[in-house]
């Protein structure tokens, strides 16, 4: 989808008019087909992290299931993940913050 110069400019009159500056380096229109990120989410459909970091996360959390004492010392940020991961999945927040709780407990 093409956006025409009014529109553009519509958009640009509308974020100063509310006290905003446009930060040239930080913004891009992009259709509906690319990859949206806002604040380091993928909003495309629902906000979500990246993929890969998502499957980082998962690699974590397996990790430190089989082996808690290796993670000892991560157990508070393993919890904050977890904590940030109930945002936009609450069931796989719930089986993290067991994981990082039985860490924490090591």
């Amino acid at each position: 989808m093409k956006f025409t110069i009014k529109e553009k400019n519509y958009v640009k009159n509308v974020i100063e008019r509310s006290g905003f500056k446009i930060n040239k380096k930080k913004s891009r229109i992009i259709g509906s087909g690319g990859r949206q990120i806002v604040a380091g989410l993928v909003v495309n459909q629902k906000g979500l992290p990246p993929r890969n970091k998502r499957m980082e996360w998962r690699a974590t959390f397996h990790q430190a299931s089989l082996n808690p004492e290796k993670y000892s010392e991560d157990g508070l940020k393993l919890m904050g993940i977890a904590s940030f991961v109930n945002i936009y999945n609450s069931n796989l927040a719930v089986k993290y913050k067991q994981i990082a709780q039985k860490v924490i407990e090591t």
